[in-house]
C-alpha cells in the first residue's frame, strides 16, 4: 500500500478529526492550511488568502452564502471595507476545506 501501519492509523485519526470532527488547530495539511500573521483583515481578503479563489466576485459570493466562518461563527459581512480583527490561535475556515491559522 502507500502507507506502513503506523502512519496509515495516523493518517487515518488525522482525517478524523480535520473533516469529520471539524477539529483543524491540529490539523497538519499544508496543502490545505495557510498561515498569517494577526492584525486587521477585510473580510474578502480571507477568500483569497486561502486559496479557495482568485477573483474579488467569487469571494464575495462565498462569504454571502456564510461559507466562511472564524472560531466556528460565520462571518456576517455588514460593511466590506471594515476590516476584521484576527487574533493569534483562531482558526478561519473557508469554504469546506481551506483553512487560515493566526500566528502571533
Amino acid at each position: 500500500m502507500y502507507h506502513d501501519s503506523p502512519s496509515s492509523l495516523m493518517a487515518e485519526e488525522n482525517f478524523k478529526q480535520v473533516f469529520q470532527e471539524g477539529n483543524y488547530a491540529k490539523a497538519n495539511i499544508p496543502d490545505l492550511i495557510v498561515t498569517i500573521p494577526a492584525g486587521l483583515y477585510k473580510p474578502i481578503e480571507f477568500p483569497i488568502i486561502s486559496g479557495a479563489t482568485t477573483s474579488t466576485v467569487q469571494a464575495k459570493d462565498l462569504l454571502r452564502s456564510g461559507g466562511a466562518e472564524i472560531d466556528g461563527q460565520k462571518i456576517e459581512i455588514q460593511n466590506w471595507s471594515k476590516p476584521i480583527a484576527v487574533s493569534p490561535g483562531q482558526i478561519i475556515r473557508v469554504g469546506k476545506r481551506r483553512v487560515i491559522k493566526v500566528l502571533k
